[in-house]
């Protein structure tokens, strides 16, 4: 009995950690969207990167047009740093320019309660100031925080009820330390890690009732067994 209790505890444990999608391990050059994912920037309205540069190989990134904003991910199996920029493997990089952020967005594919942790880090060490925000449909600032030393991390979660269709932004802008934010071009990069939960991953109490009464029931049809 105690075996099977293991078991289930464990189930229930994978179950309810599974994240419905992880920001640096979906990512993809193959297309953008790219599932729930989008890779783009605002001018002002949000527009999805439409270029990628297979050149370095190293790197798979989409970009705007001159090659920023972009959002990048190191394929290889260890950091690199780069024109003083950190690129890890366990962070995606968001890379502004002097008049477009660089985003991240998600969009829900259901109406539902979903939760997003994560961290953002400044991966530039020569950064004069970067800025990261979260939004939720172009309307609701959810973050907003100053970098202002290189590998500073301001991590976060949340959970946001969204309908179908509803999306929050992930954004990286260069800041000058003024209270609103304002772009300028400096080469910066602002790493950021994300997974999205939905309360539909999690199993019901009673669905838990209900698979740990079955577990009940075939140990107690074991002992049974064994005894006869």
């Amino acid at each position: 009995m105690p075996r099977l209790l293991a078991l289930f505890l464990l189930l229930a444990a994978t179950l309810a950690a599974a994240p419905l999608n992880n920001a640096v391990a979906d990512f993809s050059t193959a297309s953008n969207p790219n599932g729930n994912w989008s890779y783009g920037t605002r001018i002002p309205d949000f527009l999805d990167f439409a270029i990628k540069d297979p050149s370095d190989p190293s790197l798979d990134y989409w970009m705007g047009n001159g090659g920023l904003p972009r959002v990048s991910l190191n394929t290889t199996a260890s950091s690199i740093l780069a024109d003083n920029i950190l690129h890890p493997t366990d962070y995606l990089n968001l890379i502004p320019n002097a008049n477009f952020h660089a985003v991240l967005r998600w969009t829900a594919p259901a109406a539902g309660d979903y939760t997003f942790s994560g961290a953002f880090r400044l991966h530039d060490n020569t950064s004069h100031g970067m800025a990261a925000l979260i939004s939720e449909n172009d309307s609701t600032l959810l973050l907003e925080h100053i970098f202002s030393s290189y590998l500073e991390e301001q991590s976060f979660q949340f959970t946001r009820t969204l309908a179908a269709g509803g999306f929050v932004d992930f954004v990286a802008t260069s800041h000058n330390g003024q209270p609103q934010v304002e772009d300028f071009y400096i080469w910066e990069a602002l790493g950021v890690q994300l997974d999205v939960s939905s309360a539909a991953e999690v199993p019901e109490p009673a669905s838990c009732t209900l698979i740990a009464a079955g577990l009940a029931t075939l140990a107690l049809r074991r002992r049974t067994r064994a005894r006869t």
